[in-house]
């Protein structure tokens, strides 16, 4: 076959060819450039975190600020405040009686000094309900300006049991001379408050309570009654009721309650003695039975004996009473 030359050749087969070959070269590049991609990318997903880090380095994420209220904020949030309590000072002066307490405890909620005044005013008022819902709630709050409040009301000639209550919470010496005046003047109704809170000034109101010790009998009751919460003040309730007992004239009331109870040496023995005396032997054998303790029950046990053949049938029956007593109280027990 004769060759032809090149110039000879038509041109659509020249194009043909030069197509190709173009094709070919760009076929045999891309296989030969894939396998390179590819060992690169393995590589990659193969290297070390610390290398990624190194390779791509990240800048750590900035620690989140702390928010702050700006000073617009703060001034919403006073604005705010102001307008709560205005809203609730209104709705206080205008509500119902059955609703001032729940008003009056949302808004020393509250807090604040202009939340206080709102109180302080109301506790002025001339309407009992207002002015006792306002003591209510500033009862639950122990600052000097509530307390210098407190100690006024305290003095007024007829103050309300919650300025009394109050100082049972409190100790408060400023409190006393107010608390001695009216627990000798006070109602029975405001007395038992009054000495709650006069006891639960602790050892500083040691002298009060035994100047009242021997005011009078009804007074020295209405302290006996209550729950002294000091052992000073225990020691002089148990003093003055033996020196009542031995002074005589006395078959019951609230001397041979407090001795019941008391479980000193002294009162046992003070009992004893009473219970040689026919107007007060009943009560005396009753509360020695009824303490409960080894050393009153051995001591009952021996009255009856005693010569004294009456006294001796009233120990009987106090300890029968009394042993009938712990069986029924331990068969219950049991059936619990």
């Amino acid at each position: 076959m004769r060759p032809h030359p090149l110039n000879q050749t038509p041109l659509g087969v020249r194009v043909w060819r030069a197509s190709a070959i173009g094709f070919s070269v760009t076929a045999v590049a891309l296989n030969l450039l894939v396998p390179s991609f590819t060992s690169r990318e393995a590589s990659e997903a193969q290297s070390s975190p610390a290398e990624h880090a190194r390779e791509r380095p990240r800048a750590p994420a900035a620690p989140p600020a702390a928010a702050q209220p700006s000073g617009s904020q703060a001034r919403t949030a006073v604005n705010n405040g102001d307008a709560a309590l205005a809203d609730l000072a209104r709705r206080f002066s205008d509500a119902a009686d059955g609703d001032l307490a729940e008003l009056a405890g949302a808004i020393a909620s509250l807090g604040g000094g202009s939340a206080r005044q709102v109180l302080f005013t109301a506790a002025r008022s001339s309407r009992p309900t207002s002015r006792v819902a306002a003591l209510e709630a500033l009862s639950t709050v122990d600052l000097p300006e509530v307390r210098d409040f407190m100690l006024a009301q305290l003095n007024e000639r007829e103050p309300l049991l919650a300025a009394i209550n109050y100082f049972a919470d409190c100790q408060e010496p400023r409190a006393l001379p107010a608390l001695e005046r009216l627990a000798r003047d006070a109602s029975a109704e405001l007395r038992s408050a009054v000495v709650a809170s006069l006891y639960a000034q602790g050892e500083s109101a040691t002298a009060v309570i035994a100047r009242l010790l021997q005011a009078d009998d009804e007074l020295s009751d209405a302290l006996l009654e209550a729950a002294p919460t000091s052992a000073t003040a225990r020691t002089l309730l148990r003093r003055a009721s033996i020196q009542r007992l031995r002074a005589g004239a006395i078959t019951q009331g609230r001397v041979f309650d407090f001795l019941e109870q008391d479980l000193s040496s002294e009162a046992r023995e003070a009992l004893l003695d009473a219970a040689h005396d026919p107007a007060s032997a009943g009560r005396a054998l009753g509360a020695l039975s009824r303490r409960g303790d080894r050393a009153s029950l051995t001591a009952l046990e021996r009255l009856t004996r005693d010569f004294d053949r009456g006294l001796a049938a009233q120990a009987t029956c106090a300890l029968r009473t009394e042993t009938g007593a712990r069986g029924q109280r331990a068969q219950l027990r049991f059936s619990q």
